[in-house]
């Protein structure tokens, strides 16, 4: 682990794989399960807060990212429920010591010539101006044949789908995480893209208004988290700001199997 780099241990053992991260105006952190229907509120020590039972998801679907909306309200990204070919992001309210789902955003496929796959659903979600901005974890093909990420601009309020795709910049990696914040009258956007030997921090833009495009959006890599990820055995699977020049990222540990212990590794952008 590289000096600017801390782990955090998550001692919510019956609880594995967890998938997002999202963090509310209170400092709060927050999290899903893949196996379990759970919203998860952790703080920054790792240490469990709280957790809400999630009711109303369809059957059939994994959660796999998670932001926060304002209050009591949370968006989840799942996986698993595109036979009717569209992704699904949930909207979510707590109340008491529950949770349900109060609506349910369809992500049509056709918008970025995309085919359902079972396995590879909503991996990133975050929220901000007023938008959602969620990615879909199977990388889709450019013009030229290049790799590009199926991104999605969704307004809160109406629902509504703007497709963008943003260009990959490995030959294997896939969106694993998005964070974003409003910046200068766009979403400046955080996005992890990894695959085994490739653990990447990248930052777009995606405009809060506007037409679809088909041309993608310029990434550019951030930070090579692949030193964070102890030889590649963390998986990272969500990303939160704690400040200007650190993230928090959420790890992962199941693969077929639990391959560690349920972690939040902190990082330092090194004035990125």
């Amino acid at each position: 682990m590289p000096p600017n780099g801390r782990v955090v241990n998550v001692a919510v053992p019956d609880l594995p794989g967890l998938s997002g991260l999202a963090r509310d105006d209170a400092g709060s952190l927050f999290t899903v399960a893949e196996d379990a229907r759970v919203l998860l509120e952790v703080s920054v020590a790792g240490v469990e807060q709280r957790r809400w039972e999630v009711s109303g998801a369809r059957e059939g679907v994994e959660f796999e990212s998670v932001a926060w909306l304002g209050k009591d309200r949370f968006a989840i990204g799942t996986e698993g429920g595109c036979d009717d070919g569209s992704e699904h992001v949930l909207i979510v309210e707590r109340e008491g010591n529950g949770a349900k789902v109060v609506r349910d955003i369809a992500m049509p496929l056709g918008a970025w010539g995309a085919a359902c796959d079972k396995k590879r659903g909503v991996e990133g979600l975050c929220a901000a101006g007023g938008k959602m901005i969620a990615a879909i974890e199977s990388p889709v093909v450019g013009k030229d044949g290049e790799r590009q990420a199926a991104i999605a601009r969704i307004d809160e309020r109406t629902g509504e789908v703007t497709a963008y795709r943003m260009g990959l910049t490995s030959k294997t990696g896939k969106v694993g995480g998005l964070e974003c914040r409003e910046k200068d009258g766009a979403i400046e956007v955080l996005a992890i893209e990894r695959h085994f030997e490739v653990s990447r921090l990248l930052t777009f833009s995606v405009p809060l208004q506007g037409a679809a495009e088909d041309a993608p959006r310029a990434a550019r890599v951030l930070l090579d988290l692949f030193p964070y990820t102890n030889g590649g055995k963390r998986n990272f699977e969500g990303v939160v700001w704690l400040n200007d020049h650190r993230v928090m990222l959420v790890v992962d540990n199941k693969h077929g199997k639990i391959t560690g212990p349920n972690e939040l590794v902190e990082v330092e952008l090194l004035g990125k």
